[in-house]
């Protein structure tokens, strides 16, 4: 089969290319290796004709971040009543949760990095790592494509070919 730009999308007989849905991506500002490396990646997708459009979306992940702890020690091994704290974290994750599928709705992807506690497993939603790219120091540097639950092919075939795109990068 030959080579499918990573703005086309082809079905999973291989006879349907269409355009590809926008790609979001959420850069840590925090990080700026990381950063780089998201930068380098969506410089990739904005070469090869995808559209790519920022995922504004600090507020949410830190949230995120900060309720992991209090979601994953509950869900891990409920036991006896919910905790109020577990309660409130849960109705900022489904808040979260709904805002970021609406937002991916009609295909789109999230290309972010792998960051610690990972916030899209606590939404419930499907992550393929992209890998590839390294620091300067030689380090793997982790990239991920997100998007929603019964897409994984999809997901799996993009980060694929993204992962081709950007092998043997190097971010300083």
């Amino acid at each position: 089969m030959e080579e499918v730009p990573l703005h086309r999308t082809v079905d999973t007989a291989g006879t349907d290319e269409r355009p590809a849905p926008p790609v979001l991506v959420w850069r840590p500002e925090d990080e700026p290796t990381l950063a780089r490396a998201v930068d380098l990646a969506a410089a990739a997708l904005v070469g090869d004709g995808a559209e790519v459009l920022p995922l504004d979306w600090d507020d949410h992940i830190q949230t995120l971040l900060g309720d992991y702890p209090v979601l994953t020690a509950y869900e891990g091994s409920p036991a006896g009543p919910e905790p109020a704290d577990h309660h409130d974290a849960r109705i900022r994750r489904d808040v979260s949760r709904a805002d970021l599928v609406r937002r991916l709705r009609d295909g789109a992807v999230v290309l972010a990095p792998v960051v610690r506690r990972r916030p899209w497993r606590v939404l419930g939603l499907p992550s393929v790592p992209v890998t590839g790219i390294r620091s300067g120091d030689d380090l793997p540097l982790g990239l991920e494509v997100i998007g929603l639950p019964g897409r994984l092919a999809d997901l799996e075939s993009f980060a694929a070919r993204l992962e081709h795109r950007v092998a043997g990068a190097v971010v300083a």
